[in-house]
């Protein structure tokens, strides 16, 4: 028995303690293990992380254009995809939705070779739909974070008819609004952008916001569809006065055109008083008196001679209109 468990000792000794007591290999386990991982790190990887979808709409009278998109990546960057379908919502206001089907053939295109007629301006989305620059994206986004969950109504992008100095010809700017929020909340959180022109329009219903070199803001009083008018809001005391006494002097410029058509027609003013009567004669002496006497009152004169009577006034206005009516 001794010499049994020797032998058993020297070979357990020419062995090796380690392979003695080995457990069972893993090393193919393993190595699966660590393949699986790397793969689903570089599937990881290559997925693009975007920053939460923004409602974007299209007002153009009654209709309503909508899309939910991811504007930028999470590092914030421009969305190319999100950039060409902003476009199409942007586009000039006589342009149809192209469809699909269209935006593919048209970016299918060559840019460089061929027939002029078969190629495509990189510039473009469709033939007639531009794309905006990729910084309108980001202000976008930069809104949306700030205003969550408010969609935002494009009212105006693309202008082609635009002068060639205006930012709206050259896709890089957009006249905006924000579902709930007031006109003058984003013009204050817009006018915190670098690079950026913000216009505001406290007669209208939108925002302007561009792309720039530097920051720019303005003020442009008119309404839809008038002249534009610059200047200080609100508008100056000085200004209120010159400008409502310019809108009584029109005002009274043209209540005395409309009197002077009612009652003193060329063909009536010119007859001589026998052949309209001396009732109608007096009528009409009377009515000019009052009409001289008005004029005057307007210029701050004063006329001794002539009661301002009101119910003396509406007499003679009623004598003076049924003595026309006879003639």
């Amino acid at each position: 028995m001794r010499t049994s468990g020797s032998v058993l000792g020297l070979c357990l000794l020419l062995l090796g303690p380690s392979t003695a007591l080995a457990k069972p290999s893993t090393a193919g386990t393993t190595v699966t293990t660590t393949k699986q991982g790397k793969k689903a790190r570089k599937e990881k990887e290559k997925a693009p992380c975007y920053a939460p979808e923004v409602h974007v709409q299209r007002h153009r009278g009654p209709e309503i254009e909508d899309r939910s998109l991811a504007l930028t990546f999470c590092d914030g960057a421009p969305n190319p995809a999100a950039l060409d379908l902003v476009s199409v919502l942007a586009r000039p206001r006589d342009v149809d939705r192209p469809e699909t089907s269209e935006i593919r053939a048209y970016q299918r295109m060559p840019v460089d070779r061929g027939p002029k007629s078969k190629r495509r301006d990189a510039a473009y989305v469709t033939k007639s739909v531009m794309r905006l620059h990729p910084g309108l994206l980001t202000r976008l986004q930069h809104v949306a974070d700030h205003f969550p969950g408010k969609p935002i109504e494009i009212i105006s992008g693309h202008r082609p008819d635009a002068r060639s100095t205006s930012r709206h010809h050259h896709g890089r700017a957009l006249d905006m609004r924000v579902a709930g929020v007031s006109r003058e909340v984003l013009r204050d959180f817009l006018r915190t952008f670098p690079e950026t022109g913000v216009g505001y329009y406290p007669n209208s219903f939108f925002v302007h916001m561009d792309v720039r070199e530097d920051k720019g803001y303005w003020v442009d009083r008119s309404g839809p569809g008038e002249k534009a008018d610059y200047g200080p809001w609100p508008p100056k005391k000085s200004e209120i006065s010159r400008d409502s006494e310019k809108l009584v002097a029109s005002a009274l410029s043209e209540l005395n055109e409309l009197q002077r058509a009612d009652l003193f027609e060329p063909n009536h003013a010119t007859k001589p008083s026998a052949e309209v009567g001396p009732k109608t004669a007096r009528a009409l002496s009377a009515a000019r008196r009052f009409l001289q006497a008005a004029e005057q009152a307007s210029r701050g004169e004063e006329d001794e001679d002539v009661d301002m009577d009101p119910a003396e006034i509406e007499r003679i206005r009623k004598e003076a209109r049924a003595a026309i009516e006879a003639l």
